[in-house]
């Protein structure tokens, strides 16, 4: 039987690692539990928490990012998403975590193919987004009212949120946990880029759980096509599988596109009612 002592403890050994410190404490809360709960020792329940934290979250974000010197910077930077100052600045960040790195070489033609296939585009809210907001300057939308977006990482959503009033952007980063719960409110655009198999890993069918009751007309799903280790490993091919089964009752249209380092469909609600 589990104590709340253990829970207790465990929540605060893990937050006070560097590494772990930022992470949503009602999430550490939830895996320690459930951890506490299989695992023969209090031990190896610390570890397999961590475990799967870094795996889900963790392995993405760089230690080498400093969201203080960050906002620092960018309270000099020019007010406007299309100047060079700007695009430098997202893209050097964007370059230091791992889900954004692997889409920076295909920034433009990403988001330039995603707009060909949806229209009236003027809400977005971006699930467990990582440094993808900052990809603002080169979103073709024209228009954009409201910009959401969340994170479990506490010190990276007040940065995202900064941001976003920096350059006058309409919208809020919140500290977010999908695994327990989905964001309300009504989008044009839902982006769940890369995410699905992280939170599959910290708690199943939280996926298929998101896809039936985000409210948006668009919803756009990707996959990794290789590891943080550059290994592919079939990985497409697997990824369109669960995708497959995932949406097998999905009543509108999906689009499936391709790019090099990334598997996008995008999911159709026909017709969409706020």
């Amino acid at each position: 039987m589990t104590s709340s002592n253990d829970i207790i403890h465990l929540e605060a050994e893990i937050l006070t690692r560097k590494k772990y410190h930022a992470i949503d404490p009602a999430l550490v809360r939830r895996v320690g539990s459930e951890e506490l709960s299989r695992q023969k020792s209090y031990k190896e329940a610390l570890q397999s928490t961590r475990s799967r934290l870094h795996q889900a979250a963790c392995a993405y974000q760089s230690p080498e990012l400093d969201y203080a010197s960050a906002a620092r910077e960018l309270a000099d930077l020019p007010r406007s998403l299309e100047s060079a100052q700007t695009k430098e600045f997202c893209h050097r960040l964007m370059n230091a975590h791992a889900s954004s790195r692997e889409r920076l070489h295909i920034l433009d033609k990403f988001y330039q193919r995603i707009a060909q296939e949806t229209e009236g585009v003027h809400t977005i809210l971006d699930c467990a987004c990582g440094l993808n907001p900052l990809a603002l300057p080169w979103m073709p939308w024209s228009g954009i009212t409201r910009f959401d977006a969340c994170d479990v990482f506490s010190d990276l959503t007040a940065f995202l949120q900064l941001f976003l009033d920096h350059y006058n952007i309409h919208g809020h980063v919140t500290t977010f946990d999908l695994t327990a719960d989905t964001p309300g409110g009504a989008y044009d655009l839902v982006l769940l880029l890369k995410t699905l198999p992280c939170l599959e890993q910290l708690e199943k069918y939280s996926a298929r759980r998101l896809i039936t009751t985000l409210n948006s007309r668009y919803l756009l799903i990707s996959y990794p096509v290789a590891s943080l280790g550059g290994h592919q490993k079939g990985m497409s091919r697997n990824y369109t599988a669960q995708f497959e089964e995932l949406t097998a009752d999905w009543k509108g249209k999906i689009k499936r596109i391709e790019f090099e380092t990334e598997l996008a469909f995008l999911l159709i609600r026909d017709p969409f009612e706020v």
